[in-house]
């Protein structure tokens, strides 16, 4: 994905103090988008692409893009921080996440990395994730009344948003080398997982197999698409063709 940068003409640099700030952070790319709370009204838009391959080479880009970046200067009424990672799992609220070994049965998880667990709309469920200590330490230092959450959560929110009775449904958040698949019946998540991927024979296959798993039939299926996927891509391409809707 290219860098796409979109700013509406009222914004004003001197008012950010009335503005929320979002931002999401990933190994493969930097977005953040500025909202006027008084008018419900987005101002601007920036993604900045890269591909890094660990968390010392995104705490560098972060420090750069922190520094650099005109529009993250000011003081903002708001700050919430998404961080973006295959590295996630939910559980039961109940289960202690005291320490990394809740996720390193799944993932390689380093020294460097820390645990965090926030609730989810699903019923005494939370969703535990790893995240560079390092880089959230410098987003804290910069944005200190930040609210730290996961891309999870807003694909899981999404899931139970777009419930209908009839149908089963999905939700795929897809990055450059990986995504994440959400299968709902109504508002209950039945399947959840996060795959790596080379190209789109992989994807579909994952995809496929995962609707398999859960039970379900594609051609009934309608899937919601966010993330690195643009229409009439390869990708995309595959999905139409197998699944009864695809929709961004």
């Amino acid at each position: 994905m290219r860098e796409i940068s979109c700013i509406d003409e009222t914004f004003d640099n001197n008012y950010t103090i009335e503005y929320k700030l979002s931002i999401q952070v990933s190994l493969d790319g930097f977005s953040f988008c500025i909202l006027d709370n008084l008018r419900n009204k987005f101002l601007l838009f920036k993604h900045i692409p890269y591909l890094l391959s660990n968390n010392q080479f995104l705490f560098q880009k972060v420090s750069e893009i922190l520094k650099t970046e005109e529009y993250l200067q000011g003081k903002f009424k708001s700050v919430t921080i998404s961080y973006a990672s295959r590295e996630s799992s939910i559980i039961p609220a109940e289960v202690n996440t005291d320490d990394t070994s809740v996720l390193s049965g799944i993932y390689h998880i380093t020294e460097s990395e820390g645990i965090k667990s926030i609730p989810t709309k699903l019923p005494n469920k939370n969703l535990v994730f790893a995240y560079p200590k390092a880089v959230f330490d410098l987003l804290e230092q910069k944005f200190p009344e930040n609210k730290t959450t996961h891309s999870a959560i807003a694909n899981i929110n999404q899931g139970i948003q777009k419930a209908k009775k009839k149908y089963p449904h999905g939700v795929i958040s897809v990055h450059k080398n990986n995504f994440s698949i959400y299968l709902f019946e109504e508002e209950k998540l039945v399947f959840s997982n996060a795959y790596l991927y080379t190209n789109e024979i992989d994807f579909i296959y994952f995809a496929l197999e995962s609707v398999k798993s859960a039970g379900f039939k594609t051609t009934l299926m309608p899937i919601y698409i966010n993330g690195f996927l643009e229409e009439k891509s390869a990708i995309y391409n595959l999905l139409v063709k197998y699944f009864f809707d695809v929709i961004f």
